[in-house]
Formats: C-alpha cells, structure tokens, sequence
C-alpha cells in the first residue's frame, strides 16, 4: 500500500497553490462557508458567524492521510486563499475516497478549481495508491456536474434519494466516480510527455505540471464568467467524530 506523505504536502500549478490552511485564513475562510447562496448545494448549512467557522479551521488544518484531508487553494502570486479541496471518507481496503471543492464566487469561471483537481488526483492516484475517487453532487449543481466531468468523472447513479439532511431538509445527490487510469486524454497526453506529472522543487514542495492547453479558452487567464455555485457537498464530521 502507498505511504501518504508524513507532513501536509503542498502542490504547486501554474497559478495556483494547495497548502494547508492558516490562522491568517479565518476571514477567507470565513467568505467561503458563511456564504449561504454559495453553500446552497453543500451538504452542510453556512456557518453562522466567525466564531463557528473559527472553529471549523481546527479540523481543516488535522491531518490525517488514512481518513481525510483539506487544502486551501490559494493564488500562487498572493498566496490568499480563495477555496478549498478535499479527499475524505478514504476506504483503505477498497482504495477509495470521497473528494469535494468549495471556490468563492469572485473566482469561479476561470478554471481554478480545474487546475486543483487535477493536482489532488495526481495525488490521489500516484501517491496514496487510490484505485477509485468518488464524489456526491446535488443534480440541479450543473457547474459541479460540469468540472467533474471534465475532471474525467462518469456518471454512475442516481438520484440517490435523500442521501443528505441539511437542517431539516433532505436532498438526493448523483454519483460520479473515476478509476485509475481513466482520466482525461489531455492529462494522460501531458504524463506520456513530460515523464512524471510532477517533481519536487528545493523548497520540498511538489508541481503540478499541467498541459498548456488545459485551461479552458487555451489562456492562462481565462475572462471571468459567473459560475453558479461551483461546490459539492464534503462533509467530513463522521470522518473527524473522534474528535468532538
């Protein structure tokens, strides 16, 4: 079996970093999961104020590889954070995780959480050993719907009736999954090239190297364009219950 990496690796794209969350990200933070037009089809409800996501940072810098796993995705020039990504639930027997994303608004619409989920697949599939990656997404989430697919991701089943209770509401998700080998051509074209996907620099961080014409208008800097709740649900409370 695939070791995870001891210490919370960090990945680098070209415009992006995924590092572990800090303190100076409460604010940030805050704007991601505080925002209850951009959580409406998350599996959880907003958080309420800056003390309940004060302590939700708690768990999102826990690190714990053999269950789940949260980065933040900062810009690369800024290093602000402007979302965040995640495997959890990961089945060690089946090699399989659940993964979810969370962008703020202002930022959706110019391929950055592409960008992401192609680094935290990468990691996934070449580091842990991870045979299957799924992910649970409300149907009416038609951007999410979108990035997984153009993440590689196949529609397996659904509606799964009444698979998340938000307050006292129930919502069904659709299923989406991708096994190993099955991603994208541009990405298995860009592996079959540069050697490896990616390769670690002097300050022990590691690069994603994407293809050129992976961003979605062939620029690196695609013009924004209002994405309508670019998120899927990822709770994580039963994989930390042994924390509260």
């Amino acid at each position: 079996m695939a070791r995870a990496p001891k210490k919370h690796p960090v990945f680098v794209t070209p415009r992006l970093r995924l590092r572990p969350f800090r303190t100076a990200d409460i604010v940030q933070m805050h704007r991601l999961y505080g925002d209850a037009d951009n959580l409406r089809y998350w599996s959880v409800p907003p958080s309420p104020d800056l003390a309940s996501t004060r302590r939700m940072l708690r768990w999102h810098q826990t690190y714990r590889p053999g269950n789940y796993v949260l980065w933040a995705v900062a810009l690369k020039r800024s290093d602000k954070a402007i979302g965040m990504i995640n495997y959890h639930h990961r089945n060690l027997r089946e090699k399989r995780v659940d993964v979810g994303w969370l962008l703020l608004p202002g930022m959706q619409g110019k391929g950055y959480m592409a960008e992401a989920g192609r680094a935290l697949l990468a990691h996934l599939f070449d580091d842990l050993g991870v045979h299957k990656v799924e992910a649970l997404i409300r149907p009416e989430n038609k951007p999410s719907t979108a990035l997984a697919e153009r993440l590689g991701f196949r529609l397996e089943g659904g509606p799964i009736r009444d698979r998340w209770r938000i307050g006292e509401a129930w919502h069904s998700v659709m299923l989406y999954g991708l096994v190993a080998g099955e991603q994208s051509t541009r990405s298995m074209q860009n592996r079959q090239s540069s050697g490896a996907l990616r390769k670690g620099n002097r300050a022990g961080e590691i690069i994603a190297r994407l293809p050129d014409d992976f961003f979605a208008d062939g620029r690196r800097d695609a013009p924004p364009q209002r994405r309508e709740g670019l998120s899927i649900g990822s709770d994580c409370r039963s994989s930390r219950a042994k924390e509260h």
